[in-house]
Order: C-alpha cells, then sequence, then structure tokens
C-alpha cells in the first residue's frame, strides 16, 4: 500500500464562514498544481480522498486536475483536530491500494508521526502544498509503520 499525505495549498486568511469555508488562494492554486506536476507520474493511480475543509477539497481538485484523477470522497476523519488513530482505522477498511490524502495540520504532522515511528504525537510539520509518501509492506497500514518514507516541499 502506498500513502501520499497532502497539506492543502495556501488557504484565505479569513471569512465569514468560519475556518471550515476558508478556500485556497491564488498563490494556494498554483502551489497545489505544481506538487501535482511534480508527482504526476506516481499519482495517476492514486484515489484521491479529502478533507471536508473547503481548502483541503479544493486542493484534491487542483491534484486531480492536473494527474487527471478524481476525488472519491471526503471523511470527516481527515479535519484539522482530527483523530489519527481514526485515520488509520478507516484506512484498514479502505480498499484502495494507492491513496493521496489532502488534510491540514495539526492532523498531518499526527499521521506522519504514526507512519513513520507508531507515534502520533511526534511532530513532522509542512509547507502549503507539502507531502509525505509512505510504502507500507504487505498487509497495508494494518501491518504497522512505513517500510520507506519520503517528503516532498
Amino acid at each position: 500500500m502506498r500513502i501520499w499525505v497532502m497539506r492543502h495549498g495556501q488557504a484565505e486568511t479569513a471569512v465569514v464562514s468560519g475556518d471550515a469555508g476558508r478556500g485556497l488562494t491564488e498563490h494556494g492554486r498554483i502551489e497545489a498544481q505544481q506538487r501535482a506536476h511534480e508527482l504526476s507520474d506516481l499519482w495517476q493511480q492514486a484515489t484521491l480522498i479529502s478533507s471536508p475543509y473547503r481548502r483541503a477539497v479544493e486542493t484534491a481538485a487542483e491534484v486531480a486536475e492536473v494527474v487527471g484523477g478524481k476525488i472519491l470522497e471526503t471523511w470527516p476523519e481527515l479535519a484539522p483536530e482530527g483523530d489519527p488513530l481514526h485515520v488509520l482505522r478507516r484506512l484498514q477498511s479502505c480498499d484502495h491500494s494507492w491513496l493521496v490524502l489532502v488534510t491540514h495540520m495539526p492532523l498531518l504532522s499526527r499521521l506522519a508521526g504514526l507512519f513513520k515511528d507508531g507515534q502520533a504525537s511526534s511532530h513532522y510539520p509542512l509547507p502549503t502544498a507539502g507531502v509525505h509518501g509512505f510504502d507500507f509492506a504487505e498487509g497495508g497500514v494494518a501491518a504497522g509503520m512505513a517500510e520507506r518514507w519520503r517528503t516532498w516541499g
């Protein structure tokens, strides 16, 4: 199983509808497109899953447009304050073997810690549109920590 965890692109600073309603800035759209171009060879077979927050959905849409994919669904577990163990449980029941999860800090950092060293309390931050990629052994995320990982951004 291969999972890429992507932070959304640069977002608007504030909107009346609150944090969940913040969309991407023009710079954020460009960041997402550039990262998708950089990883397009790897992501053409991937399934995109996004946080329901507007900036993550817009980032996933930019990625999908570049790589020719589609957003499969949104998971509320991928919201900024989501529990990485809930995400892990959801991943364990997922039928797809190549996933791009578009999410937020601090959840992204905590997921990376869980996948890299088994500790959701670890801190692995990323800039906007940054990506952590993880390769898991046979059995996927249920098998434990990632065998290999790499960071872009």
